[in-house]
């Protein structure tokens, strides 16, 4: 259950994200439609429990790495200090 909450949780951070550099709500909804189907889509089928917790923890990891680096990217971009 954590790593499922952990996997959404990052996908509505970049919705979010999407939202606030687009102040479009029909991008943020794509967002949304592409994340569900490509988990209907692509995840894995008849899994045990703990396979499919595996599943969630890598696709939220990979969403967590997808949101730091382009936090970092934003970062240097904008000159800002981590320190700051």
């Amino acid at each position: 259950m954590m790593t499922f909450c952990g996997a959404i949780t990052g996908v509505r951070l970049l919705i979010c994200w999407i939202y606030e550099h687009t102040e479009s709500v029909l991008y943020a909804q794509v967002m949304h439609a592409v994340s569900t189907g490509s988990l209907g889509m692509f995840g894995p089928a008849m899994v045990t429990p703990a396979g499919d917790a595996l599943w969630y923890g890598c696709y939220g990891t990979l969403l967590f790495l997808i949101i730091g680096s382009g936090y970092f990217i934003y970062l240097k971009k904008t000159k800002l200090n981590l320190t700051s």
